[in-house]
């Protein structure tokens, strides 16, 4: 289980999302209500379509609301800050930067180099690589690393950052299986030990079992969370438990009529 707290970092209130206007408007989100506190890993679950990556771009600053209150800290949400840190499909990385290099392209930009000390981020950086089993890879370049090992590197340049929330946009979908499983392990083992909190999409149901202290299920557009499940399994959770699979099984059949 995750670690909660009284503290609520990121509070959804009524929020809608639509596109267009008129005969041409398409609501994608509607009436979206939701609350994350510190600490917690919370997965939003649904089928393509669903709005799911609309609400994340909305939390992230890139997309505004066009109904609703939407903050993170108890401060609406506007322009993108490294406050709430955002890794994607595809590992994003300079390709023309070391690791190191890209772990330290943020601070860099945002003067704390200077202001708070090059050594300070040097020594994060060095804990970071070390958490995703990276060390010894800091200057090598993201051609020169496997696809694991670049999403490894992208999840510890946000999280350099220090975000108040870490927001996940199916990071992990464009890999095989296998490294995916490893990589779930190594996002989790982080995720304890920094004690983040987590915004994390996904339409893989294993995925969000796996990792989630709570799966919002969410319906076909216009998006809405269906239903809140919460995930009461121990860490590390067994895959092939009957426990796990009760889980499994109860959330496909609330996403099977969404499909």
């Amino acid at each position: 289980m995750g670690r909660r707290t009284a503290g609520i970092i990121l509070e959804a209130r009524n929020v809608s999302k639509v596109y267009g206007s008129g005969e041409n408007a398409r609501v994608a989100l509607r009436d979206i209500n939701l609350e994350i506190r510190e600490g917690e890993l919370i997965l939003l679950l649904g089928p393509s379509g669903c709005g799911k990556t609309t609400f994340l771009n909305m939390v992230a600053g890139f997309l505004t609301t066009t109904d609703g209150n939407l903050e993170c800290r108890g401060r609406p949400v506007g322009k993108p800050e490294p406050s709430r840190g955002v890794i994607f499909q595809d590992a994003t990385l300079f390709p023309w930067m070391t690791v190191k290099e890209n772990l330290l392209f943020g601070p860099k930009m945002r003067g704390l180099l200077e202001k708070n000390g090059k050594e300070e981020y040097e020594r994060r950086a060095r804990e970071l690589l070390e958490m995703a089993n990276l060390t010894g890879f800091e200057n090598h370049l993201p051609r020169e690393l496997s696809g694991g090992m670049r999403s490894r590197a992208a999840l510890i340049r946000t999280l350099i950052n220090d975000p108040d929330i870490l927001l996940a946009d199916e990071p992990f979908a464009s890999l095989d299986a296998y490294t995916k499983e490893a990589l779930q392990d190594v996002f989790l083992d982080i995720w304890e030990k920094i004690n983040s909190t987590i915004l994390f999409i996904t339409h893989d149901i294993e995925e969000a079992v796996y990792l989630a202290d709570k799966i919002c299920v969410m319906t076909h557009a216009p998006g809405t969370i269906k239903s809140m499940v919460d995930i009461e399994l121990k860490r590390p959770r067994d895959r092939y438990s009957e426990e796990f699979s009760e889980y499994r099984k109860r959330i496909y059949e609330l996403v099977k009529p969404e499909l």
